[in-house]
């Protein structure tokens, strides 16, 4: 017989304890930092947008067109923030810089391929307050892609303005 009480835990199982006791101490940081690392990599929308009518250009000819509502809303814009950097989120998440110059910002993809060029909020604001008629005369933003030797333009308003079909 040995001199320990039935309940008492051996030693092996002390140290299985002690070791699960560490590990918790350890969990602690790992789980802190999780909780806070989502909340810096949060995505914030900057701008969103419908376009109303394509141009498309190439060497040879222009091609422009008004789009429906389903190709209006196939074709939308997106930009997003995220940690201080800003992405074309419509566009494969491409890194953009951004912008601005007077009454306007405008969103360079860093690899070449086009822009996103649009009011600041004072400006849309404004014309979203003008009539219905010369609504219809007015763009929020322009997004300009350029595709080998191809550049299609997108014209449009932000997202709930009130001439967006």
């Amino acid at each position: 017989m040995t001199g320990r009480k039935p309940d008492s835990p051996t030693l092996s199982e002390m140290t299985v304890m002690l070791k699960k006791k560490h590990r918790c101490a350890l969990m602690l940081p790992v789980l802190l930092v999780s909780l806070v690392l989502p909340l810096s990599t949060q995505e914030r929308v900057v701008f969103e947008g419908r376009p109303i009518k394509a141009v498309e250009m190439t060497f040879a000819a222009v091609y422009e067109r008004e789009l429906n509502a389903d190709e209006s809303f196939q074709y939308q814009i997106r930009i997003v923030e995220r940690a201080g950097r800003y992405f074309w989120a419509s566009r494969q998440m491409k890194e953009v810089v951004r912008s601005e110059s007077g009454a306007y910002v405008t969103y360079h993809a860093m690899d070449g391929s086009g822009y996103v060029r649009t009011g600041n909020a004072g400006l849309l604001d404004l014309r979203d307050m003008l009539s219905e008629e010369m609504r219809q005369t007015e763009i929020g933003y322009v997004e300009h892609l350029l595709q080998q030797f191809t550049s299609i333009t997108y014209f449009g308003n932000r997202a709930g303005s009130p001439s967006i079909r």
